[in-house]
């Protein structure tokens, strides 16, 4: 499904989710960084790493929440029921010349219907935590829709 979400912006870097694609399993996403001016090429790492590190990615299922629910790096604060999706990275690229860089990841299971909650921070960067809710059903509807391609 075409999506361009931002999940928040500083002055210098916006945070992005791109392009989720719906499985009969799960669901798969790009998480992308783009920085306004690029970052100390003497740095440690970049792209950054999503697993560890300073810098968080957080995706919370919250089944009937309000769409004020509170992320912290643990799992869910007040409001709603968290379920625990598993996150795997699986590749990243960047370009521009440094300027932006992308994460491909893997989210398991599907959500349940309700909201889904995408959540960073960045501490290095000092990124307090920027967040962004959106609706299960559309990626609970194209999985519903995916094409069996053999038994299982």
């Amino acid at each position: 499904m075409p999506l361009r979400l931002e999940i928040g912006r500083t002055e210098d870097l916006l945070f992005a989710v791109l392009d989720i694609l719906a499985f009969s399993t799960g669901f798969s996403f790009a998480f992308t960084i783009r920085c306004r001016v690029p970052p100390d090429p003497h740095a440690y790492m970049w792209p950054p790493d999503v697993s560890g590190g300073s810098l968080h990615l957080g995706l919370a299922f919250v089944e009937n929440a309000p769409s004020t629910v509170a992320l912290s790096r643990g799992g869910m604060g007040l409001g709603g029921t968290s379920l625990s999706p598993c996150l795997v990275t699986s590749g990243s690229s960047s370009g521009g010349l440094r300027r932006w860089t992308t994460t491909d990841v893997w989210a398991s299971p599907l959500p349940p219907p309700g909201r889904i909650v995408f959540s960073c921070d960045w501490e290095s960067e000092s990124v307090a935590e920027l967040r962004r809710e959106i609706d299960a059903q559309p990626i609970l509807e194209a999985a519903a829709q995916v094409e069996q391609l053999w038994p299982a």
